[in-house]
């Protein structure tokens, strides 16, 4: 039996407003979990078996 679509990914992602991001993937279903306070900050996304890691990315590089 196929299974369509992704059935595991793991991705990271910059950004320059990661809340922008993370809500933008919330309104889509995926579950926001952050992790501001931690020496380098980042949100996880999850949903089903896909996972995406937000970072910062710092503007004008």
């Amino acid at each position: 039996m196929e299974t369509k679509g992704f059935t595991n990914c793991l991705q990271i992602f910059p950004s320059t407003d990661m809340k922008k991001t993370s809500e933008f993937y919330e309104r889509i279903g995926f579950r926001v979990v952050s992790y501001i306070d931690s020496i380098e900050s980042h949100i996880c996304l999850y949903k089903d078996r896909i996972e995406i890691v937000l970072t910062n990315q710092i503007k004008n590089i």
